[in-house]
Order: C-alpha cells, then sequence, then structure tokens
C-alpha cells in the first residue's frame, strides 16, 4: 500500500482505488468498500442501486461503471443508467466517474458505440438542458457565428448543430465522465480548460521562415533561438526519400536536442494536387518519409498553383484524392493537415467528404483573422479537426503589435483542449524586411508567444 501511494505521488494521482479486503465484520460485505461504488458489481450483487448509492454516499469518492449482462458500456445490459447519472448529479455528487468494462463492439465501431452509450446516458442534461446549463458560452459563440455565416452558407447551421452536441458530448463523457460528478456551471469550456492546464505547448518554427529550407541546418539554428522543434519541408520530396537525408536530420535533432516538429510538402503549391497526377505520386512519397522519420503530422500546402479557390482545383477533386491517400496515412498513423484560403464549411466539406480520421485541418491563425473572419469561432468549431496551428501576426511582424489578439487564440485553444504544436511562419502574409534581423526577431517572437503558450512542464 505504502509503495502505490509513492508512485501515486509521483503521477500527482489524487484518486487510487484499492480492495484492502473486509476491516469491520459488523458491517455488511456492500459497504466493506465504500469509498469505490461499483455498479456493475452491485447490480450483479443486490440491485437497488439507487438507495443504495443512497445509503453510502458520504463515503462514495468514485463511481465504476459496467452494464450488465456482459460489463460493457451502458445501453447494452439491464442498468438505466441515464436514471443513475441523473440522481448523482441531483445530489451534487463532487467524485470521479470512471469506465470499467469492455466494448461490445470491436475496432472503430466499438469506440464509437462507447462514446454513443455515454451521450445516451446523460441525454437527462445534454438532450434538455446541455445548451442551457451545460455550455452557455458555447451556445452564444454558437449563435454568433451561425448568424455570421449562416446567410452565406446555408448548410453551416448544419455543421454547427452536428459539432455542437458532438463536443458537448465529449466534454460530458470524456470517456471519464468526469463531468457528471462536476460543477456543471463551468460549462465544457471549463472542464477542457482544467484538463489542458495540466499540459503545455511546444513552440517551433518552419524551415523556410529561418531561410533553410528543406536544410538540416536550420535544426542548429531553431536550438540557437530557443525553439522546441522544426517544421521540415520536404523541398522537391527526391532528395528527403534517401535514407542517408532521413538520417541526416534525426542524427542532428538529436544532436541539438530539437525536435522535428512535422513536415511539410510544399511543394504542392508548385504542383497542383487537385489536377495534377503527380500530386498524388508527391503525398505517396511523403507519407513514406513521414513513416521513415517517425512522424505523425505532414502539412499539404494549397496556395499558388495549388489554390483550391482555382477552378481547375475543385474540392471535389481533392477530396477524391485524398479518399485515395487517407487508408495509407490511417495505416501509418499520420495526419494530412490540410491549410489553404478556404472556409471553415469547406474544410468540413473535405473532412466529411473523405471520411478518414487521418485528414485533418493545418490552422494558420493569419488565414482566419486576415479575412474578416472570427478566430476564436473559428478555431472552437473546427476542434479536434486541427492538427496543428501556424502562428503569424496580422499586419506587423512582431507578435503581439499586430491586430491579432493572442490571447484569444489560446482560449479557443483551451476550450477544445489543443496541447501541441505552433509554428512560427510570417513568411509570405507579411512582407518587408524584419526590424531586428532574422534571428532576433525571431528570439522576440518566441519569447512573446512563450507567455501565452507557456511550454510543457
Amino acid at each position: 500500500m505504502k509503495d502505490a501511494v509513492e508512485v501515486a505521488k509521483r503521477v500527482n494521482a489524487k484518486w487510487a482505488t484499492v480492495v484492502p479486503g473486509p476491516y469491520d465484520s459488523g458491517l455488511e460485505w456492500g459497504y466493506q468498500t465504500a469509498n469505490v461504488n461499483d455498479l456493475y458489481h452491485q447490480q450483479i450483487a443486490e440491485g437497488n442501486i439507487i438507495p443504495n448509492i443512497d445509503l453510502a454516499w458520504e463515503e462514495i469518492a468514485y463511481f465504476q461503471v459496467g452494464d450488465n449482462p456482459g460489463r460493457n458500456e451502458p445501453t447494452t445490459g439491464e442498468v438505466n443508467y441515464k436514471n443513475i447519472f441523473k440522481h448523482i448529479y441531483d445530489k451534487g455528487c463532487q467524485g470521479i466517474v470512471g469506465m470499467e468494462h469492455g466494448n461490445s463492439l470491436k475496432g472503430k465501431a466499438g469506440e464509437r458505440a462507447v462514446i454513443d452509450a455515454y451521450v445516451a446516458g446523460d441525454d437527462f442534461l445534454c438532450v434538455h438542458l446541455s445548451i442551457i446549463l451545460v455550455a452557455p458560452q458555447l451556445k452564444q459563440r454558437n449563435d454568433i457565428m451561425e448568424k455570421k455565416l449562416g446567410e452565406k452558407h446555408g448548410k453551416y447551421s448544419r455543421l454547427t448543430r452536428r459539432e455542437m452536441i458532438t463536443r458537448t458530448s465529449y466534454a460530458l463523457a470524456g470517456l471519464t465522465l468526469a463531468a457528471s460528478c462536476g460543477p456543471f456551471s463551468s460549462g465544457a469550456s471549463g472542464l477542457r480548460r482544467a484538463e489542458s492546464s495540466r499540459r503545455g505547448f511546444k513552440i517551433g518554427i518552419v524551415d523556410w521562415e529561418l531561410g533553410k529550407k528543406a536544410d538540416p541546418s536550420a535544426l542548429e539554428l531553431a536550438e540557437r533561438l530557443g525553439f522546441d522543434g522544426v517544421q521540415v519541408d520536404l523541398g522537391g520530396v527526391e532528395a528527403m526519400r534517401r535514407p542517408e537525408a532521413q538520417r541526416r536530420y534525426l542524427e542532428l535533432a538529436k544532436r541539438f536536442d530539437v525536435e522535428i516538429a512535422s513536415l511539410a510538402l510544399g511543394i504542392l503549391n508548385q504542383v497542383p494536387y487537385a489536377s495534377d497526377p503527380r500530386g498524388q505520386e508527391l503525398v505517396d512519397a511523403g507519407l513514406d518519409i513521414c513513416q521513415a522519420m517517425g512522424q505523425k503530422v505532414i502539412l499539404l500546402a494549397f496556395f499558388g498553383k495549388g489554390d483550391l479557390r482555382k477552378p481547375e482545383n475543385s474540392i471535389n477533386a481533392l477530396v477524391e484524392q485524398l479518399k485515395e491517400i487517407a487508408p495509407k496515412a490511417e495505416r501509418a498513423g499520420i495526419e494530412l493537415g490540410v491549410e489553404a484560403h478556404i472556409s471553415v464549411e469547406q474544410y468540413m466539406d473535405i473532412i466529411e467528404g473523405v471520411g478518414s480520421p487521418a485528414v485533418k485541418v493545418y490552422f494558420d491563425m493569419v488565414h482566419a483573422h486576415g479575412k474578416d473572419r472570427d478566430v476564436y469561432q473559428e478555431i472552437t468549431f473546427l476542434g479536434e479537426h486541427i492538427c496543428e496551428f501556424h502562428a503569424k501576426d496580422y499586419g506587423n511582424i512582431m507578435f503581439g503589435q499586430g491586430d491579432l489578439d493572442f490571447k484569444e487564440v489560446r482560449r479557443a485553444m483551451d476550450d477544445i483542449g489543443y496541447r501541441g504544436w505552433i509554428q512560427v511562419e510570417q513568411w509570405n502574409e507579411i512582407k518587408g524586411e524584419k526590424p531586428l534581423g532574422m534571428e532576433e526577431t525571431n528570439r522576440r517572437n518566441l519569447q512573446y508567444l512563450r507567455g501565452i503558450f507557456p511550454p510543457e512542464a
């Protein structure tokens, strides 16, 4: 027991489940371990769950969930979890509700079924009250965005409603259902902020910002400036297919203690992915390089000749191309980050059209803000579909002196629970010389970002 407590201290755990055996022979066995209420075992042993919860209420810190028969997710058996969750919520539970069960189905369908089960179990709140009580701020922002953009895009309303319910459900269920026992007045965003506050951000820089596109010496320079990593452009791709080129990057990353944050296919700005057959070959090769170098994100950039606003580069054609390559990305565990001058509705068209978890949005802060769109609302709308961020200020090379509100960006990241890479990239949006020179400008911008997006502990 002492060893277990020491382990809990090391990982900053505040709760631990222990089964010490009987400690009071005069007390009914069902209450010997009353600090944990295992709803599955209570159902198979005696039933009468809600009255028994009330009998041991003051001693319960943790509820374990599992349906009977089968010990799978709620809704697969005889236990009415919707009534149980409502009951403990009404009693003001401040403990934890956790899953201790299997999945009734295998694979992705099983994971989806588990999420749906907790959404259904929480339905007493989600259907009737979630919009009003659980996430009032999220609904207000959703309504503002819907009013602002819905007139131009009729389907936007459908997307935001669905996304709204999905995100509220994730925040409430969260696979641990912590919200069901917490103070709901803080809302879904408050729950995400509480979780996100335990982790920090990594700030990298794109190699082309350093003037070292597809050049491994970018790693040494990034380390000297204080960045956590570098987003590496693959250049013409062919050179990076060579194992010795890949090893060179990996060796330098280790030597200078700086990470390769992700890879980028900037060449798609010259070879339009949606209309040039060579585009798919480049993405296919990029995935091979990603896998060989242990990378999980590759940026697909659609600007210049590849601009998706051009008639020859239709989104429908892009979707078909991505449908073909996405299974390979899924098998490799790699995310394809789409970045373009398009709206959030069009991003969702791509994501839904492909239907693969490997297709994500590479979110550029200025591409949203520079088009008179609301960067906060776009980040919270896209949510889990964002894989990484490019950081820029609008109207000024020096961060914090332009028009972008970086604190709003941080608030949006907190609300969607994002913790990951932020890559500095001024390059094309801001013309002119850097006032303090390339190195000092990026060093100062990094310092500014660290004040808002602190590093990982």
